[in-house]
């Protein structure tokens, strides 16, 4: 695993500490001191002193030379947001765009240098892209990925687009840093963002930010089709403003339905 290499302003024990819970989680059958020291690269003492800590915390448990994660572990995961309930309260919008398009209708957030889908609604026709909820893509490719990543604060774009690697997965994939940081740039000002066959070919997408009721940008809205039924302009013209109206909605949603965070907790817990 490692870790990452962080400015001094940064936390490096939490980091260390963080790193050795997501070991440790898994390996649900226990690890050792020398099995964590190992993937997370620290010493056996280090190693040690944070996994007596958390079992002190009763987030882990040791049996003799064993390391093994409790309920309390997965408690301190517990948030609306990583749980399907929270998603899939958000469909019917997403749901209204797809059925009126023909075209797929997904949602999609941040995780690392990738976008993870968290709620679909899918195309009446067959693409060769095969995507469900849980489906993970590189984001600089992908229109969901542009829109989340050009809402980072620029210290943490430019550190997240150095360490990414810049495969051309079709002839028209950007692979330049510098043009793909321009591109987010126009992305940040236009608010949505078109992505043409630099996924794979013959297909087009474009996405808007969904907001929280905070403005925080909490996940992505994305429509995908081919470039022959909906070239760029189409996509402007008529789709975005589709998407802006039902990101709206999404973000009304979770202002006034207090009920979908307590019913996610409840289903987590289950």
């Amino acid at each position: 695993m490692g870790l990452h290499v962080v400015s001094p302003e940064r936390s490096v024990t939490l980091i260390k500490g963080l790193s050795v819970l997501g070991f440790v989680a898994s390996r649900p059958f226990g690890c050792t001191i020398a099995e964590t020291a190992k993937d997370v690269e620290i010493s056996r003492a280090a190693a040690r002193r944070l996994l007596l800590t958390f079992c002190d915390m009763d987030i882990l448990r040791q049996d003799q030379k064993w390391f093994l994660p409790t309920p309390k572990l997965a408690e301190l995961a517990i948030s609306p947001i990583v749980t399907e309930p929270f998603w899939e309260a958000l469909r019917p919008p997403m749901k209204h765009v797809s059925e009126k398009t023909g075209e797929a209708c997904s949602m999609s957030t941040l995780y690392g240098q990738d976008i993870v889908y968290v709620a679909r609604a899918p195309s009446r026709r067959v693409l060769s892209v095969h995507l469900e909820v849980g489906s993970r893509l590189p984001a600089v490719h992908t229109s969901m990925g542009r829109v989340l990543l050009s809402n980072l604060v620029p210290e943490r774009l430019t550190a997240l687009i150095n360490q990414t690697e810049l495969p051309r997965r079709t002839r028209f994939s950007l692979s330049d840093r510098q043009v793909l940081l321009e591109t987010l740039c126009g992305v940040a000002s236009n608010g949505y963002a078109i992505v043409d066959q630099e996924l794979e070919e013959d297909l087009i997408s474009v996405a808007v930010p969904v907001f929280a009721p905070t403005g925080a940008t909490l996940a992505a809205l994305n429509f995908s089709s081919t470039p022959t039924r909906y070239p760029s302009k189409r996509l402007r013209d008529t789709i975005v403003p589709m998407l802006e109206a039902a990101s709206k909605q999404i973000t009304d949603v979770l202002r006034t339905n207090q009920d979908i965070n307590s019913h996610a907790i409840k289903e987590i817990k289950k």
